[in-house]
């Protein structure tokens, strides 16, 4: 398999999922990678790769599913050129858009609220199975 991978995802909106040119069958899906050799890398494949009897064999690194995109008539103009560009750049880093960060950080913050929150709920569950089951327990006593 020839081309590289990419950590970037920066060009995953506006790449198209065509349909596979091996099988015919299923659309190409994005994955993003999680092997120690490649982690994060964004990869394209089919659905029916290694998969059944007579199994696809399409798959392709991000930087390399641009290429066949191109060659095959499904991306034209400068702009892919330039997105590829950015994407080799980016592809041994690991960046997170400040917009992004503070969107984490946030959520980290809102979680110990929400944990106090999901306690109080799981104690209020527990009072009320107790509850039951000592209904239940004097029930069965009285039978």
């Amino acid at each position: 398999m020839s081309g590289t991978g990419s950590s970037s995802g920066a060009i995953a909106g506006w790449l198209p999922l065509i349909q596979c040119p091996d099988c015919k069958i299923r659309q190409i899906r994005r994955f993003e990678s999680t092997t120690e050799k490649h982690p994060g890398w964004i990869l394209y494949k089919c659905m029916n790769h290694k998969v059944g009897k007579k199994p696809c064999n399409f798959w392709r690194w991000e930087a390399s599913y641009i290429d066949y995109l191109k060659v095959n008539g499904h991306l034209r103009g400068e702009s892919v050129d330039s997105k590829l560009v950015e994407m080799k750049k980016k592809k041994n880093t690991t960046e997170v858009d400040p917009e992004d960060m503070m969107k984490m950080l946030l959520l980290l913050k809102s979680l110990p609220g929400d944990v106090t929150d999901l306690v109080a709920v799981m104690k209020i569950a527990v009072v009320l199975l107790f509850a039951i089951l000592f209904v239940l327990v004097l029930v069965l006593v009285r039978m």
